[in-house]
């Protein structure tokens, strides 16, 4: 009986391994020698480029080659490679070792002759390939090495090579495998979608996409050749597809307010301004200036969706165009192909091109589908020739515009503050070149006041100070100020007042990663905490020790979120506790992501999870989170402010209960600039 129990083990164990062998790959029986291989894939790296026939670089879908897979028998998650494309099977020439290089694989006609790989399936879905050496796997990865370019050239013949990072750290090494044929459920998502814009995928129309996801289209893959996005009222947007999680993002950017026409009630004047200059039309021509206060100003009218007329406001006429082609070096408008005309019959329409979140390419509304080679608003030939508006390529720097409102641009000092009732308070004031602080209504607030600048002390700025009101409660003062063209702007400031802020000082902590990164443990933070106690930082204001990523079992399931019993034995409740020994002021703080994946893919994000994450956090006498922005799977406000929301409705119960603030981290490094919606997403820092 104990040799059949034996036996049968090994026949569980066998059967289980040869599913191991084909989990998330769907291996092919018939050999292409005998017909089609049953499951072909496509094969594209985290930097978005395909293998071609040859295994070089593509992005060209006619030549994303196909490959097959074949188990090998003997080992494990290893396979045969067929370029179905190609009719050759991807080999190597097996060595005791192997150093990075390029050209690595190479092709051969029998499978005898071909070489296996050993597959590596990583929390994301993708795969990291590595060869065999004459004694096992080998500790380097298919990738092409240098990157993309003179040595691994585009639609080239430079077969793939090897690398020594994992698919963890070079997204080169970091593999996803496609099934042709197969449709994909792509989830779309955007934040602040206008009621009037229509997404167009592959034929099938889509309004109202939102943050959540609610909408979806199936496709075996989705390029942007295949989106069309109709939309007006001064806005464009940006397409984020991303084939390897079947999601694609819509940002919208509204650039400009339209004007309803030149006799509007309501206008909407802008500067134009490209990298270094504004346009003014002096005398007979469309020419420049450096200054602001001297450029001209220009309302467009919205003639059909997305076209417009382009309306000198300050000169009195319209822009057009009388040929789209590239200009020359010009210096009269008369020999442009920019002109300018009182007569309203005679204008016609521009269409917009994004190059940036901040600036557009202004094009001919007559172009159908405009690339970067395309014609549009550029001063030709270079302001330092003197030239007058013209039409210059779209890609090139001199035609990326910005419209300026003079009225309203962005404040270089806070919106948003934060004060404990009746406490001292400071609101500087810094403003832009030209730009003067006036007066300040404040409303209902008798305990604050203006100063004047404090010149003889080193501080050029205006400043609000006196003491907070008493009462808890949202109040508002408003900023009046002129620009350097006389313009009147006001700017409206939201003051918090409240006993229970998320961090009333800039909160001061020790997090993980920088000594420890994922090698942190119950042991080590209480080390942590002891040193902190000895040199007096806890005492100083160093009151939190942060927990970054990698502090739980790994995994990618949300729902399954827990500490790693093998780093935090008492758990993390339990490591309070032992912080709370040391010095009572100890917090702990902890780490996630608003996406699928924390950044190092090593744990889930909470995306989707935030009330439930945090409530698991809370139970463990948490107090901070620092929320990362990798993975994502919608725009950042949207991400931040749904865990915002969450820390806030924490917040209301602990404060009922007399206990401190929850502190919500914003980690997004920048990109979306979260100083201008941080505080509104629910974060302190």
């Amino acid at each position: 009986m104990t040799h059949y129990l034996r036996l049968l083990s090994l026949v569980v164990s066998a059967m289980l391994l040869a599913v191991k062998a084909v989990a998330g790959i769907k291996v092919s029986q018939t050999l292409p020698s005998a017909g089609k291989p049953e499951h072909c894939y496509t094969m594209m790296n985290a930097n978005n480029y395909y293998c071609n026939a040859t295994t070089s670089p593509t992005q060209t879908k006619d030549n994303y080659a196909q490959f097959a897979f074949y188990a090998a028998s003997d080992k494990a998650d290893t396979y045969y490679i067929y370029n179905v494309t190609a009719g050759k099977w991807v080999s190597y020439d097996q060595a005791d070792s192997y150093s990075a290089q390029t050209g690595f694989v190479k092709m051969t006609d029998s499978k005898v002759d071909a070489a296996v790989y050993k597959f590596n399936e990583l929390s994301t879905g993708a795969y990291e390939i590595q060869p065999y050496t004459t004694t096992g796997v080998a500790a380097i990865y298919i990738n092409w090495y240098k990157g993309i370019g003179n040595d691994n050239p585009v639609n080239g013949n430079v077969t793939l090579g090897l690398w020594t990072d994992n698919g963890t750290k070079d997204k080169g090494s970091n593999w996803t495998l496609k099934e042709v044929g197969v449709q994909q459920k792509y989830t779309l998502f955007s934040d602040g979608m206008p009621s009037n814009a229509t997404v167009i995928i592959n034929g099938q129309s889509f309004t109202g996409l939102n943050a959540q996801g609610d909408q979806s289209i199936n496709a075996e893959e989705i390029l942007a050749s295949d989106i069309t996005v109709k939309v007006g009222g001064g806005y464009l947007a940006k397409v984020t597809i991303d084939n390897a999680n079947y999601q694609i993002d819509f940002k919208f950017i509204q650039y400009f307010t339209p004007t309803a026409s030149i006799d509007a009630e309501k206008q909407y004047p802008y500067i134009l301004k490209m990298p270094s200059a504004y346009i003014k039309k002096s005398g007979d021509n469309l020419a420049h200036t450096t200054s602001a206060s001297d450029a001209d100003r220009f309302v467009l009218i919205e003639a059909e969706q997305g076209k417009y007329y382009i309306y000198d406001r300050t000169a009195g006429c319209y822009i057009y165009y009388t040929n789209v082609a590239n200009g020359s070096n010009q210096t009269t408008t008369a020999n442009s192909n920019v002109k300018y005309t009182t007569d309203k019959a005679s204008a016609n329409t521009w269409q917009l091109m994004m190059l940036s979140e901040e600036t557009v390419a202004i094009i001919p509304g007559s172009v159908e589908n405009p690339t970067g080679n395309t014609p549009s608003f550029n001063f030709t030939g270079g302001i330092d020739n003197n030239a007058v508006l013209n039409l210059y390529n779209a890609n090139d720097r001199n035609s990326a515009w910005q419209f300026i409102d003079p009225s309203k641009t962005p404040m270089p000092f806070a919106t948003l503050m934060y004060a404990l009732p009746g406490a001292q308070y400071i609101h500087k004031l810094p403003t832009k070149t030209g730009e003067t602080v006036t007066s300040v209504d404040f409303g209902s607030i008798s305990t604050l006041a203006l100063h004047d600048d404090r010149v003889a002390i080193g501080n050029k700025y205006k400043y609000i100070s006196g003491t907070a009101p008493a009462e808890e409660g949202e109040y508002e003062y408003t900023l009046n100020l002129t620009n350097e063209t006389g313009d009147e702007i006001q700017s409206k400031v939201r003051l918090i007042v409240s006993s229970h802020l998320q961090s009333p000082t800039p909160m001061m902590a020790w997090l993980t990663w920088n000594w420890f990164a994922r090698a942190i443990s119950h042991d080590k933070m209480v080390e942590i905490a002891k040193g902190l106690e000895k040199y007096g930082l806890i005492e100083a204001g160093f009151n939190t020790i942060v927990l970054d990523d990698a502090w739980a079992s790994p995994t990618n399931d949300k729902a399954a979120l827990t500490y790693d019993p093998a780093k935090f034995p008492n758990g993390i409740s339990g490591l309070e506790t032992a912080l709370k020994g040391i010095n009572n002021k100890l917090k702990v703080g902890i780490y996630s992501d608003a996406g699928s994946m924390t950044c190092e893919n090593y744990q889930p994000g909470s995306y989707g999870y935030e009330a439930a994450h945090l409530a698991l956090f809370d139970s463990w006498g948490v107090d901070m989170l620092k929320y990362d922005y990798c993975n994502s799977q919608a725009g950042t406000k949207v991400s931040y402010t749904q865990m915002g929301n969450a820390v806030a409705k924490l917040n209301e119960e602990r404060q009922a209960k007399g206990e401190i603030p929850f502190v919500f981290n914003i980690c997004e490094w920048g990109k979306t600039k979260p100083w201008e919606w941080g505080a509104e997403a629910g974060g302190s820092s």
